[in-house]
């Protein structure tokens, strides 16, 4: 099953000064190998491109992943709002 957001590709955008670019994250506890322990992260770190600096993000609350430790990002896009 596909989520909104998900299937689009990256297209490229300039920001201008103030403005803010955004990304989706999604996860589903999913354990698909109860001889692996499950995954519970504390934070995001995020970089708007690979080799670009990073910040790490607190979600505010754990990130269960169960034991597939996969996590999935939209590509970014200039913020609406």
């Amino acid at each position: 099953m596909a989520s909104a957001g998900f299937d689009q590709p990256p297209q490229p955008f300039t920001l201008r000064k103030g403005e803010r670019a955004v990304a989706t994250v999604l996860w589903r506890n999913l354990v698909t190998d109860p001889t692996v322990v499950a995954t519970d992260g504390a934070y995001l770190t995020v970089a708007p491109a690979a080799g670009q600096p990073a910040e790490d993000v607190d979600p505010d609350g754990p990130l269960d992943v169960g034991n597939t430790g996969r996590i999935g990002v939209s590509a970014w896009r200039k913020a609406t709002t």
